[in-house]
């Protein structure tokens, strides 16, 4: 089977880094939708994990200097979809999109990463939009029907 990545040679691997990673991405997409199930219950989780795999390979992250001691503890993807649904509900106000999310990542310690590549993914979501939100939904529900 030929495919996108078969065509580079060795040395454009080598040379062009970021034209490697977007076939890579290209062909994964391609195969998820060619011989996976759309309704695999994980897909998403799945396809993050992935993803990340395949953005970090080789790669140190590089942190922000930071001013405070909180860390988020999720990983990059669930910071983008908590990120983007305050701007998008515009319950945050920054200069720009890029300023918050260098400003909230600075404030919670994560480390950079490409938030272009974790927007397009959220936004290529089919079945569960914003499984991360939905889960901080379900634990305020529970936390405000605990007695105490």
């Amino acid at each position: 089977m030929m495919t996108s990545l078969s065509r580079i040679t060795k040395e454009e691997i080598i040379q062009d880094r970021d034209k490697t990673t977007t076939v890579v991405y290209n062909e994964l997409d391609e195969f998820i939708e060619t011989f996976l199930f759309i309704d695999f219950v994980y897909f998403d989780r799945a396809k993050a994990i992935l993803d990340e795999i395949i953005e970090n390979h080789g790669k140190e992250k590089e942190a922000l200097p930071h001013n405070s001691e909180l860390k988020f503890l999720g990983n990059e993807i669930e910071f983008t979809e908590l990120v983007k649904a305050l701007i998008e509900a515009k319950m945050i106000q920054g200069k720009n999109q890029k300023a918050i999310f260098e400003g909230l990542g600075n404030f919670l310690n994560v480390p950079k990463f490409d938030k272009t590549d974790k927007l397009r993914f959220i936004k290529k979501r089919s079945k569960e939009i914003a499984p991360f939100l939905n889960n901080l939904e379900d634990k305020l529900i529970s936390w405000t029907l605990k007695k105490f």
